[in-house]
């Protein structure tokens, strides 16, 4: 114990904070020093999220961690920042101090007792953590690893911008190949904010911070904090990540100029640019901000861009990864009613055989194996079983994850699958304040409020879904358009049914006849009508039960269930 004297530990602290990670990053020193000295004082037990946020990070006494995920967004970086720090001038200091993932409170390791830490994209952070967590019950302060693993058990939550371990899509095995790109989720970093005005440096921090909290809400992709001068490292290195984002402040004709560009590293090809100008009111306020939340929403939500590019370049792939099986599941349910094929089926019990301890690809199994059961109305067996299977992945997911977005969207969608509709619609709720961008969960709650009667509530969510992005699935514009109809804004369900365009998806080719039908198209609503008929002749013989079992309920199910019958009187 007297080899980790405070002086010694203080020691350590002033050398990282004299480092290029740190020595711009005042907010993260705060949070650091922070937390040493309370692990220091004996009460790593005290280092939840509210804590830190209202003691460290300058947050309110009105300060509520389950809506505002400073904390944790700033835990992510400073995990980040340590580890760039000792794997570069810190790499022969006496002293290590860690925050392993799942916790706040440092562990503290001697020289002797340090574990290398290997390239990310080889080994996960998980098994890194569990590794240098077993040393470090030998050789460093007992107090501050017993504050870990008390905090672990008591503060469930776990880094939205976390590894791919933590996402559950490699296994935490430090044995394991590396892992080649579609086995894990895409990582994204994104660069400080540059400017070369001097009036601009804190706002070009603010919205680099605030930029990365909205893009690490989302599940899917695994944003990284950059340092300024790894902007321009694109080509020529081994870098860890897929992909940049840059940010940049300026002027122009005298206004504030707002520019983003999302790069791929591996190509350097710049795939997204935005350029906006500003007023100078707007720079400092909420224009800004919204500019950022509407570049998260498009760049890393479920159908962003990076998931779309992930897309297209898994498209020439042939070998089944973690990833691809989420890109699949993604894909097809943008155009169809919830079936999945026995590769996806097998590719998702593969992948939670391998990684038992992640949230991601639990959540997205949960969604499938719910979906499939909806299918399944005349199997009441194999309905039962499916949903038994569902509700286990769900609680899983969250349990790895409770703060994960995706995890609570996928348990709300058993919910429902059950015939939960209310209970189903409070755990969407619950999803939607833990990512109010995203625009999935915005859908989906939208529907479920549709279920309920909560029409203008349901549609106004389902509005915003739809215009966030473009390439979203066509159940959006369908439950959109069914709410518009029932609400009786007939102009604005036949402009969302012409957005329905697949051949596969029962219920658009539905809303495209109708739509038909509304305008005075007698004959070629006629023809899609009979055209769904071939598809399914439940379609006409029984459309009562064919609407219940596409999942419609209520008011959007009598709606239909009305349009239906006057189409087969044409």
């Amino acid at each position: 114990m007297t080899s980790l004297a405070r002086s010694d530990i203080d020691s350590a602290i002033q050398k990282i904070r004299a480092s290029q990670e740190f020595v711009r990053a005042p907010q993260l020193m705060r949070f650091l020093e922070f937390v040493v000295a309370e692990t220091m004082e004996g009460r790593a037990d005290r280092l939840k999220a509210y804590v830190i946020g209202t003691m460290a990070l300058g947050r309110p006494q009105s300060f509520d961690p389950s809506t505002d995920s400073i904390v944790r967004v700033e835990a992510n970086r400073l995990r980040r920042a340590l580890d760039d720090y000792y794997s570069g001038a810190g790499l022969n200091d006496m002293i290590t101090i860690k925050i392993p993932a799942g916790s706040y409170a440092p562990v503290i390791l001697l020289a002797s007792a340090r574990t290398v830490v290997p390239d990310p994209a080889g080994v996960t952070e998980a098994s890194v953590s569990r590794s240098g967590i077993a040393i470090a019950t030998l050789l460093v302060l007992m107090l501050a690893l017993v504050g870990s693993l008390v905090s672990r058990k008591n503060d469930s939550l776990r880094e939205s911008t976390g590894t791919m371990a933590d996402k559950g899509l490699v296994s935490g095995n430090a044995d394991a190949s590396v892992p080649s790109r579609f086995d894990r989720l895409p990582r994204m970093r994104l660069a400080a904010f540059e400017t070369h005005e001097p009036e601009y440096w804190t706002i070009a921090e603010t919205l680099s911070d605030r930029f990365l909290v909205a893009l690490g809400r989302f599940d899917e992709v695994v944003i990284l904090k950059a340092l300024h001068e790894q902007a321009e490292q694109v080509k020529g290195a081994s870098p860890t990540e897929n992909y940049l984002l840059k940010g940049s402040l300026g002027r122009d004709s005298g206004m504030p100029l707002l520019i983003l560009e999302l790069v791929d590293v591996f190509s350097g090809k710049i795939l997204w640019g935005r350029e906006q100008r500003l007023t100078d009111s707007g720079l400092a306020g909420q224009q800004a901000i919204d500019i950022l939340h509407e570049s998260a929403v498009l760049i890393a939500s479920a159908y962003g861009l990076i998931p779309a590019h992930e897309r297209s370049n898994y498209a020439a792939k042939s070998a089944p990864a973690a990833y691809n099986c989420i890109l699949d599941i993604l894909e097809r349910q943008r155009h169809d009613s919830g079936s999945a094929l026995p590769e996806q089926i097998a590719c998702i019990e593969d992948a939670k055989r391998r990684d038992s301890s992640g949230s991601l690809i639990f959540s997205y199994s949960a969604i499938l194996t719910a979906t499939r059961a909806m299918n399944l109305r005349h199997d009441i067996a194999g309905r039962e079983r499916l949903l038994v299977q569902a509700y286990a992945d769900a609680r899983t997911a969250i349990g790895n994850d409770p703060s994960s977005a995706r995890a609570n969207h996928s348990y709300a969608r058993v919910l429902l699958a059950r015939g939960e509709l209310d209970n189903a619609t409070l755990i969407a709720r619950k999803a939607l304040s833990l990512n109010p961008e995203d625009p999935l969960l915005s859908a989906e709650l939208g529907a479920y409020l549709l279920h309920g009667g909560k029409l203008q509530e349901g549609l106004k969510l389902l509005e915003k879904a739809c215009n966030a992005v473009p390439n979203r699935p066509e159940w959006f514009d369908f439950f959109s358009f069914a709410a518009h109809l029932a609400v009786g804004d007939t102009a604005a369900a036949v402009d969302r049914a012409s957005r329905t365009y697949s051949e596969s998806f029962e219920l658009g080719r539905l809303a495209r006849a109708i739509a038909a039908s509304k305008t005075g198209r007698v004959a070629e609503a006629r023809s899609l009508f009979l055209e769904l008929v071939t598809v399914d002749p439940q379609w006409s013989a029984a459309p009562d039960s064919k609407l219940e079992a596409s999942g419609l309920q209520g008011i959007i199910k009598d709606t239909m269930l009305s349009e239906l019958l006057a189409l087969k009187r044409l």
